[in-house]
């Protein structure tokens, strides 16, 4: 006599649950969210369906706590999924499934709460799931590739070497194990190719671009440059309920960067230009209720990446001015307008990271798509540091006191490299428009000279 299970009452959710994530439907995920715990919480189920249940109920909290930012959820879908393993027998072949629901919830709270504990179990787990379906299981790429993804992530907030080293060994051997036809392998190429240009050391340049070549060549898509991992595609709306510096570009000579989402902590605000703060790569900044504050943008240098053959950053002297510049500015409005903070500010600026195995260089462009002129007699391998006292009345207006505090900190910062002084301006506070390339900065910065009433000189540096 077999016995019949009968549904639990309230099953819909996986209906609701594919509405909520491919249509963007957040009515949609709450909706799943019910009908899952429902389910799960409905009297009598058997031992498997209750882990089914539970891990169905997990995954439809972890996809809401995404899209809501809500790490509270995310602590709750870790929980249920723990559960949903712990009931799932050691032979069942749901088991490697269950589990990479857990790993990837536990990295959602890690990124979401900031839990290093969280990240570390989800490695953990991601080894325990390749151990499980062993290297000739159809999924040990996408294993591979899970447990790639927590590695950097574990890279991100730590700063150590270690796990980007281990990760990118791990998307090389998902790579490998990912046949050459599968619609998977453009997508592994894609994240080895971010990995290798995260790391920066020798020989990963040439790596990374034969990587996003391949990748390209795979997805149908032409061939271009290489970008840094990350970099926005186009401007996103602020989310409700975020700071007013969301969405909104900090550079004085706009260049497409914009701060996505800011992160309300004890006294500080933390604007972001990605998904969470440890994870931003091109833009963030910390804002104090005591008018201090951080702000930390990309050095995006735009010339062919085929070039770069060797761990190289190449620092470019028009993008440097430009940053420190509107780094000024940023920081000062903010101590003024929101701290209502007065008298003067030590200011630090520094260009990072520079060691030993990623030194930097000091380069000019002449044109667009030109090889970079080096500049100065030396790479660096220590981070360069300039300070200096200013007062944020005098850098929070455009003007030539801003200028002029401008031309303080970047001849203090391009010295390291043997160059004696900025190019684009001068000590006295007056822009150089020859050192301006007009294919990038020189006609906007023109016409914010001409607003700000600075003053401008068309002599060559000597």
């Amino acid at each position: 006599m077999t016995k019949q299970v009968q549904p639990l009452p309230g099953v819909r959710g996986r209906g609701d649950l594919r509405k909520g994530t491919a249509g963007g439907d957040q009515l949609g995920l709450r909706e799943a969210v019910r009908a899952h715990e429902r389910a799960a919480t409905a009297p009598g189920p058997e031992r498997d369906d209750e882990a089914l249940y539970l891990d169905q109920w997990g995954t439809s909290l972890r996809l809401s706590a995404r899209r809501l930012d809500d790490a509270a959820e995310a602590h709750r879908a870790v929980g249920l999924h723990e559960r949903a393993v712990a009931l799932t027998g050691d032979g069942s072949p749901d088991l490697p499934l269950r589990r990479g629901n857990l790993a990837a919830a536990l990295r959602l709270h890690a990124e979401l709460a900031g839990d290093r504990a969280s990240l570390e179990r989800s490695v953990e787990v991601h080894e325990q799931v390749r151990r499980t379906v062993g290297e000739e299981s159809p999924y040990t790429a996408a294993v591979l590739t899970n447990r790639a993804a927590a590695r950097r992530a574990s890279a991100r907030r730590t700063g150590q070497r270690a796990p980007l080293d281990e990760a990118i060994g791990t998307l090389r051997r998902a790579v490998r194990a990912t046949a050459p036809d599968a619609p998977e392998r453009a997508g592994r190429l894609s994240e080895l190719g971010h990995a290798l240009a995260d790391r920066g050391q020798v020989g990963d340049a040439s790596e990374a671009v034969r990587a996003y070549r391949e990748g390209c060549r795979l997805a149908g898509r032409p061939t271009r440059r290489p970008r840094r991992p990350r970099t926005p595609t186009r401007r996103q709306a602020p989310p409700r309920g975020r700071s007013c510096a969301s969405n909104k570009d900090p550079l004085i000579i706009p260049r497409g960067v914009h701060f996505q989402k800011a992160l309300v902590c004890s006294r500080r605000l933390v604007p972001h230009g990605d998904h969470t703060p440890a994870g931003a790569a091109y833009l963030a900044c910390e804002l104090h209720q005591s008018g201090a504050g951080v702000f930390a943008v990309l050095m995006d240098f735009p010339a062919q990446q085929d070039q770069l053959v060797q761990a190289l950053s190449l620092v470019d002297d028009e993008d440097l001015a430009l940053r420190v510049w509107s780094g000024l500015r940023f920081l000062a409005r903010h101590a003024r307008g929101r701290a209502a903070a007065g008298g003067h500010a030590a200011v630090r600026a520094s260009i990072w990271p520079v060691s030993y195995d990623n030194p930097a260089g000091l380069v000019q462009l002449w044109s667009l798509g030109g090889s970079p002129t080096p500049l100065g007699r030396q790479l660096v391998i220590t981070r360069p540091v300039a300070t200096g006292t200013f007062a944020p009345d005098d850098l929070a207006e455009d003007g030539t006191p801003l200028v002029a505090a401008t031309s303080v900190l970047t001849p203090g910062l391009i010295q390291y490299f043997g160059f004696s002084e900025t190019l684009q301006i001068d000590s006295d506070g007056v822009i150089r428009t020859r050192y301006w390339m007009s294919q990038r900065y020189g006609t906007r910065v023109q016409q914010w000279v001409d607003e700000a009433g600075v003053k401008t000189t068309n002599d060559v540096f000597d």
